[in-house]
Order: C-alpha cells, then structure tokens, then sequence
C-alpha cells in the first residue's frame, strides 16, 4: 500500500466516523487510525519498506553522499528517541542545531580533519538533544571522551 491509498484510507475511516455520528473527526482519530493500522500491517509494512530499500540503494547512496549534515541530524535524533532525550523545539532552536552540523561537515572540509557534533552531557547519562548541549569537536576527541565525562572542548 501506497502513501496515497493510506491517505485515502484515512480520510474514509474519518468521514466513516463523521456519518456515524460517533466521534469528532480530531488529530487523536488519525492517529489511532495509523496506530491501528501500522500494528495490524507490520509484516505488510515492513517487506514493502525492505523492498523499496532494495530497489532504490543507488538513491540512498547518493542522497547520504550529499546530505551528509542532514543524515548526521537524522542519525542522532533516532539515537535521542530511543533514548528519550527529544523534546519539543522551536523552529529557532532547530535550525540552530542544524547549522552545529553544517558547522561540523564545512569545518571537516576546510581542515582536512574530521569533525563531530558532540553532546556535552552525553544521552546516556541524562543529557538532552538541545543546542546548549551540543557542541563541534574533533572526532578523534569525540570518540575518546565516549560518554565518561562532561567536558567541554571549547571554554
């Protein structure tokens, strides 16, 4: 199933509910439509998600090759998720944090040196995803630190 026929689908369980009479069409109904729907479908999810990957790996290469800011920022805030370090951010506070990782892949271009947004306090130990917590650091500072201290590079 397509984007569009899940959109369709949510729009006939909505005007469904609307006829019916029985709850308000609201942003909590499209949710538990695609709650409900993405439990009941994983299996069929997931082997069309595997399948796409599949046929398009020509596609993920070369947009990773060229949004490597982008996929840095998509990277870490999967790893925020899962550590339940994401909160709700202004569009400032954003695009804030986005330039710390165009910061990060320039300052690797022009050094010739890797670079890295780091996490003062790390995730692991309490630390948020927000831009007075993160800093650009030299990978291989970055990578010895791991998460055993909150030091920070520049004071």
């Amino acid at each position: 199933m397509g984007y569009f026929e899940y959109q369709r689908g949510v729009i006939k369980f909505e005007n469904s509910l609307k006829k019916a009479g029985i709850i308000p069409v609201s942003v909590f109904n499209k949710w538990l439509y695609k709650y409900h729907y993405t439990k009941n479908n994983a299996v069929k999810i997931s082997a069309y998600m595997k399948n796409w990957r599949d046929s398009n790996k020509d596609y993920q290469n070369t947009w990773c090759r060229n949004n490597k800011a982008k996929k840095s920022m998509y990277e870490a805030k999967r790893r925020d998720i899962t550590n339940n370090a994401v909160r709700n951010m202004s569009s400032d506070e954003i695009d804030g944090i986005n330039n710390l990782y165009t910061i990060a892949q320039e300052a690797s271009v022009t050094t010739g040196y890797n670079w890295e947004v780091d996490h003062v306090v790390p995730l692991s130990k309490g630390g948020l995803h927000t831009l007075n917590n993160l800093q650009v650091v030299p990978a291989t500072w970055n990578r010895s630190k791991k998460n055993n201290n909150c030091d920070r590079y520049w004071d």
